[in-house]
């Protein structure tokens, strides 16, 4: 079969590239250029081909239902309605906020902003005596979304996954893959910030190998520092092998991470 004739299915391991556009404006982009054209680019950024795995909510639905329709390489033009891309307005997200409980947090309700209220972003409307009206919904809630996406690649390659994979949720590159044992090493260094968001980025990075792949042991190598101090290193690792996972270390103390 060559390259072109590859059709995505389920499971797949995907590379896609594209450009998004609401209102005639672009707000989302793997593309360096469109970035800095459209006055969205930001340092922090990585502008190149988003990996992703069909069937995992990694796309929105309209989205993912394109690139399951395309070829590998083939590029394609289309409309996501609102059902199908960040939902439908909903009026019972507009809501009335007392005033007192933006001064307990020091924010400054201005109508436009962007703040969090109870974890949740939500942009103020109108400010009024001493209540502000805020709106909880989407500002994409209600829009269509306009796609232009290039399906890259079809990943097969068990190794190939894997890496694209722990550099997606991990951000490291140093891996190992054994394919007559069907094991892979992942090692992560002391410079990776341990917080917890690395935490469930690894719960995720784990999942999505172990499904998405023909490993049947994954091994996770983590390196700490004491005091900044590169001499002095305490090393975990985390094995998972056929639904079980284990936690080995040179020390007490060290973060681990819960089944």
């Amino acid at each position: 079969m060559l390259k072109g004739d590859f059709m995505v299915k389920d499971g797949d391991v995907v590379l896609i590239d594209y450009t998004a556009k609401v209102d005639g404006n672009v707000f989302d982009t793997t593309n360096l250029e469109e970035a800095k054209k459209a006055n969205i680019f930001r340092k922090e950024a990585k502008y190149e081909p988003m990996l992703a795995i069909i069937g995992k909510n990694m796309l929105i639905k309209g989205l993912e239902e394109a690139v399951v329709s395309m070829k590998e390489g083939e590029e394609k033009e289309f409309t996501v309605p609102p059902e199908k891309a960040f939902g439908n307005r909903d009026p019972s997200l507009v809501k009335l906020v007392s005033l007192s409980q933006f001064r307990k947090q020091d924010i400054n309700p201005v109508p436009g902003a962007v703040v969090e209220i109870d974890g949740k972003p939500a942009r103020i409307q109108t400010v009024n005596g001493g209540r502000v009206r805020v709106d909880f919904n989407s500002l994409l809630a209600g829009k269509d979304i306009l796609y232009k996406t290039k399906l890259v690649k079809i990943i097969t390659e068990p190794e190939e996954k894997i890496k694209k994979l722990a550099e997606y949720s991990l951000g490291v590159k140093d891996v190992k893959y054994e394919k007559d044992k069907k094991e892979a090493v992942v090692s992560v260094p002391s410079t990776t910030p341990k917080n917890a968001q690395y935490f469930i980025s690894k719960t995720q990075f784990v999942s999505r190998a172990l499904s998405s792949t023909d490993i049947q042991k994954l091994i996770i190598k983590e390196e700490y520092t004491k005091n900044g101090k590169k001499s002095e290193k305490e090393e975990q690792s985390t094995e998972v092998e056929s639904g079980k996972e284990k936690s080995t270390g040179d020390e007490e103390g060290k973060a681990q991470e819960g089944k």
